[in-house]
């Protein structure tokens, strides 16, 4: 064929021009400039638009940034926009086709979300590490003495391990998160109604004392933890547990934040695809700091100065209540607006707010309040501000229930999203470099006698222990069976004897973090938009 190619070449194009070429070199000498050129303008026009296009083709794909998905990048996609030119690479170096769905399944709502296709159940292993341990179940749960819905479980499952922010993509897409959430959900119970079916069957029903956290966020951990779910219905009906979720944060940029009602509406019904259910329990606005408008002195270091001297320079003070700071505000307001249609149409059961910091988490807490026709937030979460380094959360709890009239605090990372653990945090982590350095002192510091660090555990028995004592339910993050068992052991130590001998170990820790320039108490700097 290529022989074809090539004589069809030489007859029509190559033999034509020399012949020309020579004739007019011959007979018409004069003419022979104009002539040649005139007649050799198709294949000119050919090479040059060819040759023309692959450059500005190859130079265009140079221009692109190289977006690669590693762990201190766990989600390249949050940042490229519509139509922009990208190469998606994986860890190795290499081009990689499968991303490219991915690209998009945060930032457009209106995409064709992937897949995470799971075996039939009968083919995932069910062995004895796959079993609860009865003796160490999670039966204590929060919530208002005149609640109407049920309580929230002392331990709520944290599914953002589902995503690249903490394990790779093979650890997602296998069966790991599918036998990690059938065992919490046989990890957790409170009551049980044991149902006899017409045709002899007889199972056990565990009602209102499991939940799981999730966001769009979070990459693919609805989808994930929706398919696990939806796998295990059989035996965890829908009703045997609750879902939180949440909606307005997609990305990093301000572009990838979308409070609109449209906007809201869109997310939650399609977190309500992703999950399997025709109902969430729980919808928070997330990161509300992004948006709102800004109110304070500072931006990092201990802020329960909010509640007493420097409340007014936090908007918390005396007649701020209805204040609006800012456009950010009215934003905020108008999300929560279609939140509470969505709830009054029994979509969503309970409305919220989730970010980092107390005093603008607070502040907006107490607007909400006050402003009409809205009513008091159902929930309030804070991540990182209830653990060993940080216990602020306890200061603020009364003042979310008293001021805002907030039904339940959470807190979530008992960890500090690893940064208390013997290896570094993620690259990503937003920690000062000094609250890092301290914590690799505080490492040495609970070193075991087999040399091993003892920081993870007693971070846990800290948060659990302070969280258990006021009533506030713990968000902690479950990626393997090794974390559930870990979990619920630690778990029902604490709920049976407390800190006990690892009281010393605590002083001991918040010790050096308070002699390390104070940052025991510390929060670090506000996130904001990476652009």
């Amino acid at each position: 064929m290529v022989g074809s190619a090539a004589r069809k070449f030489m007859r029509n194009w190559y033999a034509v021009e020399v012949q020309l070429f020579s004739y007019f070199l011959i007979s018409e000498p004069q003419n022979l400039l104009t002539s040649t050129l005139l007649q050799a303008i198709p294949l000119y026009a050919v090479i040059g638009i060819t040759v023309g296009g692959a450059g500005w083709y190859l130079a265009r794909l140079a221009q692109g940034p190289s977006v690669v998905w590693t762990k201190s990048n766990p989600t390249p996609w949050n940042s490229v926009k519509p139509d922009e030119n990208i190469k998606m690479m994986d860890p190795s170096g290499k081009f990689a086709k499968r991303f490219v769905i991915s690209v998009y399944m945060v930032e457009r709502l209106d995409a064709p979300q992937p897949t995470f296709p799971l075996p039939p159940l009968a083919d995932v292993p069910d062995e004895d590490v796959d079993k609860a341990d009865d003796a160490k179940r999670v039966t204590t749960s929060f919530g208002p003495a005149d609640a109407t819905l049920p309580n929230i479980p002392a331990v709520v499952f944290g599914a953002a391990s589902f995503s690249a922010f903490y394990n790779d993509d093979d650890h997602i897409r296998g069966i790991t998160p599918l036998r990690t959430t059938r065992l919490a959900l046989r990890y957790v119970c409170v009551s049980h109604l044991v149902i006899r079916r017409s045709d002899g069957m007889v199972y056990e029903h565990r009602y209102d004392i499991r939940a799981f956290d999730t966001a769009p966020f979070y990459g693919p951990s609805e989808i994930v933890l929706g398919n696990a779910l939806k796998a295990l219905k059989n035996e965890f009906p829908r009703s045997s547990y609750q879902l939180f979720t949440k909606c307005g944060r997609f990305g990093d940029t301000r572009d990838t934040f979308d409070y609109t009602p449209r906007g809201v509406r869109a997310s939650v019904e399609r977190s309500l695809a992703r999950l399997h259910t025709t109902y969430l329990d729980t919808v928070y606005l997330h990161d509300v700091e992004f948006i709102a408008a800004p109110k304070a002195p500072r931006t990092s270091g201990d802020h329960r100065t909010a509640l007493g001297v420097e409340a007014d320079a936090y908007g918390l003070g005396e007649g701020c209540e209805a204040v609006v700071c800012g456009a950010g505000d009215r934003e905020v307001l108008e999300a929560i607006g279609e939140l509470r249609r969505l709830q009054d149409e029994g979509v969503v059961r309970r409305v919220g707010i989730s970010g980092y910091p107390l005093p603008t988490l607070l502040r907006l807490a107490i607007l909400v309040k006050h402003t009409a026709p809205y009513t008091p937030l159902d929930v309030v979460m804070s991540y990182c501000h209830l653990n060993l380094q940080n216990r602020t959360l306890l200061d603020f709890k009364t003042a979310f229930e008293r001021r805002a009239g907030v039904k339940h605090v959470l807190t979530a990372s008992p960890l500090s999203m690893r940064l208390l653990m013997p290896s570094n945090p993620p690259t990503w982590h937003p920690a000062s470099e000094a609250i890092k350095e301290a914590i690799k002192r505080v490492v040495q510091v609970t070193k075991r006698p087999d040399g091993e660090s003892g920081l993870p555990e007693l971070a846990l028995e800290y948060a659990f222990q302070k969280a258990k004592e006021v009533g506030i339910p713990t968000v902690v993050g479950l990626g393997s069976l090794k974390d559930v068992h870990e979990n619920a052991r630690i778990w029902y130590a604490v709920d049976k004897r407390g800190l006990g001998e690892n009281e010393e170990w605590k002083q001991r820790v918040q010790g050096v973090l308070d002699e390390e320039g104070g940052l025991l108490d510390h929060s670090w700097e506000n996130p904001r938009f990476s652009k």
